[in-house]
């Protein structure tokens, strides 16, 4: 029995894709990639408040966002309580502050937040594995933000496969250009091509790209960096390939765009991050943020300082 009045805060972190490969459509329609997520610290913040009312109320400040069946948070906590069949309501806030549809998963982890908070205050028991069936069924990243820091996502990007962090903590500037880029629009830039194998990989598959990800995510370099979505989606929306130029020659390196885009990351020399960052905000229009690589460990450790503790 949830307890009325009980309440969290919490933190809902972005992400960036180190890797984004597109394998092809496959018959469900949906399109077969290999990705590796990365947490990052920038990130919004949400409260919830148990209601003896069992209806479900969103707010949301920072960014113009719906409060309803719109907003993935608000499905995600009412797909909870209805797998749980849950009497009590919530009432949640949202203080938006990442950038809606740069590809750094501010919705799918707020959606995610949401199900650990609600599943939590609410005391429904469901376990780690299915609060990931359920995300899933809101978005192919959802699954990720329950346990962040670097993993490997195959399939539509919803199986995820836990990787050491990388060996570094990275500092990251970020680019917001001013507007956003829904997925189906950059899947639909280009012909991917037919996806000819199984949609379900064998063990063995699976295996082999774990290994070669988690060398790759180990070592030093990061000469295996790589989004398939750059090329078509530069060519489509020239500023972006505008403000790739100017965070590269700004002082980053490597620069990429971050899932199917708008925002796009450039890693930084710790030191020089700040006047990075500051030089770019004078010579763009967009937004642009001075964040850090999350490793798995800080992203549990920022829950747990809230009042949540991730077991993963």
């Amino acid at each position: 029995m949830a307890d009325v009045g009980a309440c969290l805060e919490l933190p809902s972190f972005a992400k960036i894709n180190w890797f984004l490969e597109v394998e092809g459509r496959r018959p469900d329609g949906y399109h077969q990639i290999t990705t590796v997520f990365q947490t990052v610290d920038l990130h919004d913040r949400i409260s919830f408040a148990v209601t003896s009312n069992p209806a479900i109320e969103l707010t949301v400040a920072g960014r113009p966002l719906p409060t309803g069946k719109g907003n993935l948070l608000y499905k995600a906590v009412a797909a909870l309580s209805e797998r749980a069949r849950v009497d009590s309501g919530l009432r949640m806030h949202l203080e938006k502050r990442i950038p809606v549809g740069g590809g750094l998963g501010g919705g799918s982890s707020n959606a995610a937040v949401g199900l650990l908070a609600a599943n939590h205050l609410w005391k429904t028991g469901l376990g780690l594995e299915e609060l990931a069936v359920l995300g899933s069924h809101l978005g192919a990243d959802v699954p990720f933000f329950l346990s962040g820091g670097t993993a490997l996502g195959m399939g539509r990007g919803d199986r995820i496969f836990t990787l050491p962090d990388c060996a570094r903590n990275f500092s990251l500037v970020l680019l917001y250009p001013g507007f956003p880029i829904s997925t189906r629009r950059a899947y639909q830039a280009r012909d991917w091509g037919l996806f000819g194998e199984d949609a379900i990989l064998t063990t063995d598959q699976a295996d082999t790209k774990i290994q070669r990800f988690r060398q790759a995510v180990t070592g030093m370099g990061l000469s295996w960096l790589r989004n398939d979505f750059e090329e078509v989606l530069f060519e489509l929306y020239p500023a972006l390939a505008r403000s790739s130029d100017l965070l590269k020659q700004a002082g980053c390196d490597p620069v990429m765009l971050s899932g199917s885009g708008s925002c796009l990351f450039g890693v930084a020399d710790a030191e020089r991050a700040e006047s990075i960052a500051r030089e770019v905000s004078q010579q763009t229009r967009g937004e642009v943020f001075l964040c850090h690589s999350l490793p798995r460990q800080e992203y549990r450790n920022n829950f747990a300082l809230a009042g949540l503790e991730l077991i993963i």
